[in-house]
């Protein structure tokens, strides 16, 4: 086969995979977009407010001591996976993204507990306790982080909802009695679903970074549209850490 044939044959190939990958993918997101106009934007409005609380963290604090600090790493990686999981939204692979949800607040929960817990130690070990703790997962894990028993309640209840999307459940099982899908689709209750989910998780994150690193607040909520924004939105956890509230 001369150079000519070899190169059309990878076209083609390219091209299925093309189409295989992101035409299905594109056209779940034309319909979204369609019905959604008025919350689509949250997904990236979202992740602009995931980017200003680390901007307004690393104007207050040393950048040494955030380079020490397990939290302030793992929630700089997770913004690719809260990225993924938009992109997961809008091609309609919405299992899919509430499971990543819940990798991404048991994640940050992680990050919580063991920056306290073993702030004398440096940040290797600290990813080293991971392997070494089973405790360091679910419900427990929640318990582990000295909150007060309504945060502590309304983080355990996001985490069990979440649950039902990882583990093999009837809430997952029965969408597919009668009409299993073999393809990427919308759906206008999942697609809420996911919404809703979305800005709970990104609450309790917010609300759990924040204090943590309390001085931070002031500068955060001082953003234009922020306090608006996340009022829009009924993150009530997180706007909890504003004291300027007018």
């Amino acid at each position: 086969m001369n150079a000519s044939g070899n190169n059309d044959r990878v076209d083609s190939r390219y091209e299925t995979l093309r189409s295989y990958t992101f035409d299905e993918n594109l056209r779940v997101l034309t319909e979204t977009w369609s019905e959604h106009q008025d919350t689509c934007a949250d997904w990236s409005e979202m992740q602009n407010h995931w980017y200003d609380l680390y901007k307004s963290i690393s104007a207050v604090y040393d950048s040494h001591y955030l380079l020490s600090q397990l939290l302030v790493h793992r929630y700089l990686e997770l913004l690719r996976n809260l990225r993924w999981v938009a992109t997961s939204v809008l091609s309609g692979a919405y299992d899919s993204a509430m499971r990543d949800l819940r990798f991404i607040l048991e994640d940050i929960c992680q990050a919580t507990y063991l920056d306290k817990t073993y702030e004398e130690s440096d940040i290797k070990n600290r990813y080293e306790k991971t392997d070494e703790q089973e405790l360091l997962r679910g419900r427990k894990l929640v318990s582990m982080l000295g909150l007060d028993k309504f945060r502590q309640d309304v983080i355990k209840g996001l985490y069990n909802e979440l649950n039902d999307y990882v583990h093999p459940s009837p809430k997952l099982l029965m969408e597919s009695v009668g009409d299993p899908k073999v393809v990427f689709f919308y759906d206008k209750t999942w697609y809420e679903e996911a919404h809703s989910l979305h800005q709970r998780t990104l609450d309790a994150i917010f609300y759990l970074v924040l204090r943590q690193y309390p001085n931070a607040a002031p500068v955060f909520f001082d953003k234009p549209y922020i306090e608006s924004s996340l009022r829009e939105m009924s993150m009530e956890l997180t706007l909890s850490h504003n004291h300027t509230q007018r």
